[in-house]
């Protein structure tokens, strides 16, 4: 017993210092992807979107895109706002930036409300770090996911508004189990609730199904458990379905089928071409050893830091094999939209969207596992031996982490980025911004463009435009500076 006593002592204060490293070496990590935010260009149909609400106006230009083109009226609105209201190109890393804080705002709230904390410490605003960076190495393309601001706005926005729609749900859930919920309380979480699903659902049509899901679960699971209030969940699956109603019979969705070659509707077709995509990825997410160095620092972490009180209730195992359903369909359900209704398959932005909910509900799933069967009351994994072998698997977890997170490529390419490219690459784009504003005010017919001297830095960029006058890209670039044609040479 002595031994194993040494053993845990010796343990607890090597996990000081990996707790140490961890903090440097996620700030180390981390720091390179935010600073890439001001090196960040428009791309694609960024120039085209910006070039329309100038127009437009916001309420006009989702009034528009409604009646013509799609009904995500919040995602449209936002993007709106993001255009109308901000310059799109002096501004452009400002917006990028936000999303990058205000992703890691909700997986630090996320943090929050799995620990039962109450309050922020800077050990859980480190974990959130981490998180953030646990899905930055997931993803399928950075550049898609935050730096290409009308794709990010839509799907990274949805992202935290579906994050932050799952703590809300967890909160009131765990509130109203405890009986403690008063009418105001209720109330004024209804209302929050309510909005939340409002935005998400109208921010694009990928989002419906995870958040139908959402609701329809806490209300099954809620009126499983013979609660209070069960029909509060109810009503706000109702909301969700009006909104999603909303959605779908926009107008603009039909016409925009109308001009577009997807040969959407085969269900068959969907539904296995849904299920191998879900499993490539899913083998893809299991086989990178960051995924597991994280999943077990966070159990044990959990175990450290859970917080309850004899009032705390164990999860159930309905709560259990409901987040685990949702854990083994979440990738096919995402994945299944995009087969449907277009027929050609994802896009990196979908399966970044994909990694993102995969992995949240992993989280969810592994905590309440974590809490109902390793250490519910703290007594199993904190008698010795077993104490002793939660410390040494904790650091070993930690350590591993540690390594992953500054060697995995997705990370040294941001650095490699920063270092050698992000500069001449904004430098170069800013030159050619003064080649299109001089053409613009000159009227010239067409604007030949040098190509870029280096590599693409393919943290932030993906696209750059072609010998193409009429690929998208360069019609959206001529339509902005107000030249009938732009080329690169």
């Amino acid at each position: 017993m002595k031994m194993w006593s040494k053993i845990d002592r010796c343990a607890e204060q090597a996990i000081g210092i990996a707790h140490a490293i961890l903090v440097v070496v996620a700030l180390y990590a981390i720091v390179p992807f935010l600073l890439l935010s001001f090196s960040a260009q428009p791309m694609e149909d960024d120039f085209c979107v910006a070039d329309f609400f100038l127009d437009s106006g916001v309420l006009g230009g989702v009034y528009d895109y409604y009646l013509n083109w799609s009904g995500r009226y919040s995602g449209i609105a936002i993007l709106g706002f993001v255009y109308r209201y901000l310059d799109l190109i002096d501004h452009y890393g400002f917006v990028v930036l936000f999303l990058f804080l205000v992703s890691w705002g909700v997986m630090v709230f996320f943090v929050i409300v799995l620990l039962r904390a109450r309050k922020v410490t800077f050990s859980n605003c480190i974990v959130g770090i981490v998180m953030l960076l646990w899905y930055l190495t997931q993803m399928d393309a950075t550049a898609q996911g935050f730096y290409w601001v009308v794709s990010a706005v839509q799907y990274q926005l949805g992202n935290v508004l579906i994050l932050l729609l799952l703590c809300m749900v967890l909160l009131m859930n765990r509130t109203l189990a405890s009986g403690l919920a008063n009418d105001d309380f209720v109330k004024s979480h209804i209302w929050l609730i309510g909005l939340v699903i409002f935005l998400l659902i109208g921010i694009t049509e990928v989002f419906l199904i995870p958040a139908l899901t959402l609701i329809l679960s806490a209300h099954l699971w809620h009126r499983s458990c013979g609660k209070a209030h069960s029909n509060i969940w109810l009503w706000l699956f109702g909301l969700a379905v009006v909104c999603t109603l909303i959605t779908v019979l926009a107008p603009g969705n039909g016409s925009r089928g109308e001009t577009t070659a997807f040969d959407s509707g085969q269900l068959g077709f969907a539904l296995s071409n849904a299920w191998v995509s879900a499993w490539l990825q899913l083998k893809e997410i299991t086989s990178q050893p960051n995924f597991w160095w994280g999943s077990f620092a966070w159990c044990f972490y959990l175990s450290a830091n859970y917080s309850h009180d004899e009032n705390t209730q164990r999860p159930s195992s309905s709560l259990v094999a409901i987040v685990s359903i949702a854990c083994a369909l979440t990738l096919f359900v995402v994945l299944f939209v995009p087969w449907w209704a277009t027929g050609e398959g994802t896009f990196p932005r979908i399966s970044n969207m994909a990694v993102f909910l995969f992995l949240m509900t992993w989280v969810s799933l592994i905590s309440l596992i974590s809490q109902r069967h390793l250490f519910w009351g703290r007594v199993g994994l904190t008698v010795l031996p077993y104490g002793a072998f939660r410390s040494v698997v904790y650091l070993i977890a930690l350590l591993g982490l540690c390594i992953e997170l500054s060697t995995h490529q997705v990370v040294t390419t941001a650095r490699t980025d920063l270092t050698t490219r992000s500069y001449t690459y904004k430098k170069l784009h800013e030159s050619r911004y003064a080649l299109a504003r001089i053409a613009g005010e000159q009227d010239a017919p067409t604007l030949r463009l040098p190509p870029l001297s280096i590599e693409l830095p393919t943290t932030i960029a993906f696209h750059d435009l072609s010998v193409d006058a009429k690929a998208l890209a360069n019609a959206c670039f001529a339509q902005y500076f107000r030249i009938p044609e732009v080329t690169v040479n």
